[in-house]
């Protein structure tokens, strides 16, 4: 496998929490830990629907997060005993 591209859309035009499942979250830190994450694209169309759709390319997603250009929300996790 080349790439793998993960494409999200919204009606938003500056800015929007976009979800990932945990299949692609998990899939995005499998690639950065084995130092391809650059193989991982996830694309947001902004605008989608409106005629001014812009892309945003996020190359390697969690690397972004890790230097601070990408925010997060609430993270859930589960705890088992």
């Amino acid at each position: 496998i080349i790439e793998y591209i993960e494409v999200k859309s919204t009606v938003e035009k500056q800015s929007a929490l976009i979800e990932l499942s945990r299949t692609q979250w998990e899939l995005a830190k499998t690639l950065h830990i084995d130092h391809k994450g650059y193989k991982y694209n996830l694309t947001v169309v902004l605008g989608s629907g409106s005629g001014e759709a812009r892309l945003v390319q996020l190359i390697d997603p969690l690397n972004s997060w890790f230097k601070g250009e990408m925010v997060t929300q609430a993270v859930q996790f589960r705890v088992s005993i």
